[in-house]
């Protein structure tokens, strides 16, 4: 294991990463039951679902190919759109 992929695997297993991921999944969860019949809430709800640090999750997306930097980065796009596109 090289030293930047241990220093990005203790990164993520931070309880301060691993908090601020469950907040941006509530947070997203409830702004899609807000904005429930529209486009932004599927957006939000797909953005939780790559947010949330749950194990089975994580290992779902990891079998995607969907980790570390490409996982971050589709969150923030996610994130972006949903609420771009959220009524007013």
């Amino acid at each position: 294991m090289k030293a930047d992929d241990k220093m990005e695997k203790s990164w993520q297993n931070s309880r301060f990463y691993t908090c601020a991921l469950w907040l941006l999944t509530v947070f997203m969860l409830l702004g899609a039951l807000t904005f429930f019949p529209s486009a932004s809430s599927v957006l939000m709800l797909l953005c939780a679902l790559v947010a949330m640090p749950a194990k089975p999750v994580q290992r779902l997306l990891a079998s995607w190919r969907l980790g570390g930097s490409v996982r971050f980065l589709l969150m923030a796009v996610l994130f972006v759109l949903a609420t771009v596109l959220a009524p007013v």
